[in-house]
């Protein structure tokens, strides 16, 4: 079942794109030492995640840092765990 992170929007809002492409560059980071395939997709303020990450640590820092983006109201966390 999604669970839903509602965060406070930041004052200094971005485009939907830009929300995109700046977690788009954070998970490329995380992925550079962890199997993670994490599809985002951007609709108004609510950032919507889904596929797998590695670990729950991993998985932690991904939300946190999407609902630090400015413009993010909300988080729909889709992303499962795999288990190694």
């Amino acid at each position: 079942m999604p669970r839903a992170s509602a965060v406070r929007a930041h004052p200094h809002s971005l485009a939907p794109a830009e929300v995109q492409a700046r977690i788009a560059q954070a998970l490329r980071e995380f992925a550079k030492n962890e199997v993670t395939r994490v599809q985002i997709e951007v609709r108004g303020h609510t950032v919507i995640l889904e596929g797998v990450v590695a670990s729950w640590p991993e998985h932690q820092a991904i939300v946190r840092s999407v609902m630090g983006m400015p413009g993010v109201t909300a988080v729909d966390d889709r992303m499962l765990r795999w288990e190694l």
